[in-house]
């Protein structure tokens, strides 16, 4: 088994890794990140706040006090 995994690890190590198509990654996330902030609906805007975490423990203690009370 250890011969296998040694020979497996020969052949993927023989040749330096191409590190190269990793220098512009960053740089692309951010763009597609930017894009899918463009594309989002105006609803989703207004809503964001919501998401934030201090609504949610909010809005969840609201619920639970409701809920109770009911």
């Amino acid at each position: 088994m250890k011969k296998d995994i040694d020979k497996i690890l020969e052949l993927h190590f023989r040749e330096r890794p191409n590190f190269s198509r990793l220098d512009s990654m960053e740089r692309v996330l951010w763009q597609k990140i930017e894009e899918s902030r463009a594309k989002r609906l105006w609803i989703e805007h207004l809503l964001e706040p919501l998401s934030w975490p201090r609504f949610q423990i909010t809005t969840l203690g609201l619920s639970l006090a409701i809920g109770f009370s009911v």
